[in-house]
């Protein structure tokens, strides 16, 4: 199963290489990743990298950026990461994909901080998705135009166990059901993948 997956990093560069470790020790999924960057380290690696521009726009630039590069490799299903955002269970991760095409959607995640709003730190969408969310931003805000592009393309899902409104709830950090961790603290996330894995 091979999944197009966008990363993107502004200041948090000490996470990618543990995230990339974690993307890499999928069994099912073959991931073909675009580390997107627009920090200020001027000796970081990167795939694609371009100037920060803000957190909205700057945030769209990069996931536009890495679009570009994967859109050669088929893959039905994409996935946007910021670089503090971590996956640890691949069958959690698949069963979420499974959960959208059952549903028939283009976008699988959560709610944000209202009810017009779709979260962009973690999302799943499919290409017909992505050719739109990336094609036609304003600039206002990122989470809003998330959620216009996934009326515009059709059905969306909301992962339960993450559900509307997880910005100002636990499920925001870290949701154990998932095996998903987005700790601004990156002890934090080592922890729970520790802790996740039994280790």
């Amino acid at each position: 199963m091979i999944l197009n997956v966008i990363v993107t990093c502004f200041n948090r560069e000490a996470y990618w290489p543990h995230l990339h470790a974690i993307l890499k020790s999928y069994k099912t999924i073959v991931p073909r990743i675009a580390f997107c960057y627009n920090g200020e380290n001027k000796d970081q690696a990167s795939d694609f990298r371009v100037a920060n521009k803000g957190i909205q726009l700057g945030e769209h630039e990069l996931i536009t950026g890495g679009f570009g590069l994967l859109l050669p490799h088929a893959a039905k299903w994409w996935l946007k990461l910021s670089v503090d955002s971590w996956l640890v269970d691949e069958k959690k991760l698949i069963g979420i994909i499974d959960a959208a095409e059952g549903a028939d959607a283009h976008y699988a995640g959560s709610g944000w901080d209202c009810p017009d709003e779709l979260s962009t730190d973690i999302f799943f969408a499919d290409t017909a998705f992505m050719k739109s969310f990336c094609g036609g931003f304003n600039g206002k805000k990122l989470e809003k135009h998330a959620f216009a592009t996934a009326k515009k393309t059709g059905n969306y899902y909301i992962i339960p166990e993450r559900p509307s409104g997880a910005r100002n709830l636990p499920g925001r950090w870290s949701v154990q059901e998932l095996g998903w961790t987005m700790s601004h603290n990156l002890n934090n996330n080592l922890e729970f993948v520790k802790s996740y894995r039994g280790q």
